[in-house]
């Protein structure tokens, strides 16, 4: 799950094969993410790209200086790591996901449609991306379809209130007035705060 437009990188696969500097490399990046140093997060990822020979490796990078570029509010430089990444791994879920997010966050909605949308469909249980897509919807106008994404989510995300208010929206948006009021409602309920 996204963390301020974070997603950590994902463990290799293949850590006997992988040059023990990029590992280590890689491992203090996601140390610095975690700490909110981002700066000394880009560095170990860059180093862990120069040194790395694999293409495992160099994923992992991009996808973590991806990551440290949009904590940093960085956007072009972010997707850009991201598209690297997808270069190696055109099909991830999570790389597909994070890159919608920036696209989003720069306001090209059409692009982080498809981007969220292809990442749902790699992998049916990230319902984050669900929601995102019904947020992007709501954004080109297109409710109905907000809504049909926005109600898959909520079966998948039940303890999740994103994806009731994205329903609420959508159904305001529609002109279904008593419907909206109704989602809103249940969202009070279960978070008066």
């Amino acid at each position: 799950m996204a963390v301020g437009g974070w997603v950590p990188p994902i463990r290799c696969g293949h850590a006997g094969q992988e040059s023990s500097a990029a590992l280590d490399a890689l491992r203090l990046g996601l140390g610095a993410m975690e700490k909110g140093d981002y700066e000394s997060a880009l560095g170990h990822y860059g180093f862990a790209l120069e040194s790395s020979g694999s293409d495992e490796i160099r994923f992992q990078a991009y996808l973590g200086m991806g990551s440290a570029h949009a904590a940093s509010d960085r956007l072009d430089d972010a997707a850009a790591a991201y598209r690297a990444a997808l270069e190696i791994r055109p099909d991830h879920a999570a790389a597909l996901y994070s890159l919608g997010l920036v696209t989003k966050d720069q306001g090209r909605y059409e692009e982080a449609a498809q981007l969220f949308a292809s990442a749902a469909v790699r992998d049916p249980q990230l319902g984050a991306a669900l929601v995102e897509l019904g947020i992007v919807y709501e954004h080109l106008g297109r409710h109905e379809d907000a809504v049909d994404v926005c109600r898959r989510a909520v079966t998948m995300l039940e303890d999740d209130e994103a994806p009731l208010l994205c329903v609420g929206v959508a159904t305001y948006h529609m002109g279904l007035y008593s419907e909206a009021l109704a989602v809103f409602e249940t969202v009070v309920e279960n978070n008066p705060g």
